[in-house]
């Protein structure tokens, strides 16, 4: 192929399809913001934390633009959920404790709660 004769492609994503290609990016955000504190950044999540609230905030007010769209903002909800956790780690326990076990701490999955309807945590079970 000839450089000089290069030729503009025009690609047509339909509007549905691009939000949902969006709320795919906030699992790798997630993802990154997890990796970065075992990589010493303890700043990166919270600059994370700040663009998946503004994304969700944003989503949100798109409801119904898609049908898979609700599965999409319960992963982005859970996937802010998990950052605002690490952010809470490392502005609680982050002087207390090395990076490596910050780290450890972050990847533990807890149990499970019993909810409600509402989502809200049912103790009496």
């Amino acid at each position: 192929m000839n450089v000089a004769s290069s030729t503009l492609l025009t690609v047509y994503i339909p509007p549905a399809e691009y939000v949902l290609g969006i709320s795919d990016v906030a699992g790798e955000l997630m993802r990154i913001a997890v990796h970065s504190v075992g990589a010493g950044d303890k700043e990166m999540p919270f600059v994370i934390c700040r663009t998946l609230r503004e994304l969700c905030t944003a989503m949100s007010s798109l409801y119904g633009i898609a049908r898979d769209l609700p599965q999409k903002l319960s992963s982005l909800r859970q996937s802010l959920a998990k950052v605002e956790a690490a952010c809470y780690a490392i502005h609680v326990r982050g002087s207390e404790l090395p990076d490596h076990l910050l780290t450890n701490m972050l990847s533990f999955k807890p149990a499970v709660l019993p909810t409600d309807d509402l989502g809200s945590v049912d103790l009496d079970q």
